[in-house]
């Protein structure tokens, strides 16, 4: 009986352990963890930081591209009354078919006919068809 009751004792004894070493497995697995999800976090706050200076860095970059063209349409067109809508990428009636380029750029597609009458161009520009005679801007279209 005594014998039962030892052997009994160990074998719990022996299950006790095995419960006790998967408690400690248990919690260092809990540990690595910790630290693995503690180096994600911090991996995507770096990752974050990192988006949020390119992004600023790419804004700055815009922003003095679109100064040094307001620049240098100024230099070129001075006083021009159309200067501010090329500026602003705009095209007004009158315009010079330059200041367009210089306003939308190069279109999609052109087209030119050369006749008694003079000059009649047409520009596209995705949705948007602009004529030019002898020229000049005389009007544009939308799809």
């Amino acid at each position: 009986f005594y014998l039962n009751i030892i052997s009994l004792s160990k074998a719990f004894a022996k299950k006790i352990e095995l419960i006790v070493n998967d408690d400690k497995q248990r919690d260092e697995i809990i540990e690595r963890n910790k630290d693995y999800i503690a180096g994600i976090d911090e991996a995507k706050q770096k990752n974050e930081q990192a988006l949020i200076e390119s992004e600023n860095r790419i804004a700055a970059e815009r922003k003095a591209m679109i100064e040094e063209r307001a620049r240098l349409l100024s230099d070129k067109y001075k006083n021009n009354k159309y200067l501010q809508s090329i500026i602003d990428k705009k095209i007004v009636i009158g315009m010079t078919k330059e200041m367009v380029l210089d306003s939308w750029g190069r279109p999609n597609s052109s087209s030119k006919d050369v006749g008694s009458w003079g000059i009649h161009e047409q520009m596209i520009y995705n949705s948007h068809y602009v004529y030019i005679e002898n020229g000049f801007l005389t009007s544009w279209s939308t799809k």
